[in-house]
């Protein structure tokens, strides 16, 4: 029961449908410059303690971001755009987010970089190319942002500071695949997934790594998330069940140099991905997708330990994935 292959890449914000044939240049999804010049101005909104989500409300309709307190109390909506939002990611002060838009729909979808106010105002639009820009990672000290750009042909990690200005290739990868991508907190290096699993690159684009891999399964690691003090990565790990029930997607962790990788939290017949640590590194916030719960999705939490998961958010029908937490304390 592997989510990545049913309804959990487009709404994650991951391009795995564009690893098959090259995309046609599209036009951009919103109007107006780009990068947008108000960009410069945001991040004067109190920065916020706690997670942003990603909500699909009802069956089709388009997937919005949301935040709440870290206790999974004061739920409040910050986009109601026609258009899909994913992969929320704040800034280092928690002034700010930024996110991933795209035309609902749309075949393939192209997608561009947002940023906005913690509070959901002051929505600008930071790339603009036809490509599919995805998984944005800010700089530890927020003056820059990095994500993924697919072709259809080729995805490389790409940079830009903090209002879109000064784009450049960093790393390109020799694969198709969507990168799932983080930032270390220690701003050393990026993890991300690739066909084979969890790699690593320096943040100057040197020194590849793998870290995991490769599946046993056809399903590679992804969604890595580093812990606060950059010592450990947390990861979607897929493991076959049975040939009945197919594969179940499991919280795993392990040292940040690929050592000692072990289940931090599993069930039978759910899926738990999309690993957040909170600040202070004590707790990981993740999401629930099972069909023995008919199917519903919540956002919940645990100890770094694995111990002690109870919800944020009670399950519901409207799909919900992708929680990140806020870094300030």
């Amino acid at each position: 029961m592997d989510l990545r292959h049913a309804a959990l890449p487009a709404i994650l914000g991951l391009t795995l449908a564009a690893c098959g044939s090259a995309a046609s240049p599209a036009a951009s999804t919103d109007a107006g410059p780009c990068p947008d010049p108000t960009a410069s101005t945001l991040g004067h909104t109190p920065p916020l303690r706690g997670l942003a989500f990603v909500r699909r409300e009802g069956q089709y309709g388009p997937t919005h971001l949301f935040a709440m307190n870290a206790d999974g109390s004061g739920i409040h909506k910050l986009t109601s755009d026609t258009k899909d939002d994913a992969a929320p990611v704040w800034s280092p002060d928690g002034t700010r987010v930024a996110f991933v838009r795209t035309q609902s729909g749309q075949q393939p979808q192209p997608g561009q970089i947002f940023v906005m106010n913690s509070d959901g105002t002051g929505v600008s639009r930071l790339t603009c190319l036809g490509s599919r820009d995805d998984r944005p990672a800010w700089s530890p000290d927020g003056s820059r942002i990095a994500f993924a750009r697919s072709t259809g042909k080729t995805t490389a990690i790409y940079v830009m500071q903090a209002d879109g200005s000064n784009l450049h290739l960093l790393f390109q990868p020799v694969t198709a695949y969507a990168l799932s991508l983080a930032w270390s907190p220690d701003g050393k290096r990026f993890a991300f997934g690739d066909p084979t699993g969890i790699a690593v690159v320096n943040a100057d684009g040197t020194g590849f790594r793998q870290l995991t891999g490769p599946s046993t399964i056809q399903t590679p690691d992804d969604l890595p998330a580093w812990s606060p003090d950059s010592k450990s990565i947390a990861f979607d790990h897929s493991v076959l069940t049975s040939k009945e029930l197919g594969a179940d997607v499991q919280l795993w962790v392990m040292t940040a140099d690929g050592r000692n990788q072990h289940t931090l939290i599993a069930e039978s017949r759910h899926d738990l991905a999309n690993p957040s640590w909170s600040p202070d590194g004590r707790q990981v916030a993740f999401f629930r997708w099972g069909d023995s719960t008919q199917g519903l999705t919540s956002i919940e939490v645990a100890s770094s330990s694995g111990t002690g998961v109870h919800l944020l958010t009670q399950p519901t029908r409207d799909f919900m994935v992708g929680p990140a937490w806020s870094p300030v304390r």
